[in-house]
């Protein structure tokens, strides 16, 4: 049986709304925890990148344009964000949620070496 993303989309958007809700339960600002990070992030970022080390980027106009060097910074960022992000997440997700390993159903298939103890998950 193959994964349909269609067919599991309602459990999809119902774990991620849970998510959500249980990452920003009990703070002030909630949800815009989720904007407000990096959006800081870029303009700590950009004045201590562009003002006090005077970095510029290869190939840009050296004109001292920092609102085309907080974009380029700031597409980097979201970049490495998500992926750190996601990498941390998928591995907490297992070890916190193990009843969702559990339920699941593996087949084992059997080598035919000589070796019967070999088992592919």
């Amino acid at each position: 049986m193959t994964f349909s993303f269609k067919r599991k989309f309602h459990l999809t958007k119902q774990m991620t709304v849970r998510a959500i809700e249980e990452r920003y339960r009990g703070s002030i600002l909630g949800l815009a925890w989720s904007f407000l990070t990096p959006l800081m992030m870029l303009f700590v970022y950009t004045f201590i990148f562009s003002t006090v080390f005077q970095s510029r980027w290869p190939g840009t106009a050296d004109d001292g344009n920092k609102l085309q060097f907080a974009i380029l910074l700031f597409s980097g960022l979201s970049l490495y964000s998500f992926m750190s992000e996601v990498l941390l997440q998928s591995s907490n997700i297992i070890i916190n949620h193990t009843n969702y390993v559990k339920k699941g159903s593996f087949s084992y298939r059997h080598s035919s070496g000589n070796n019967d103890n070999e088992r592919i998950v």
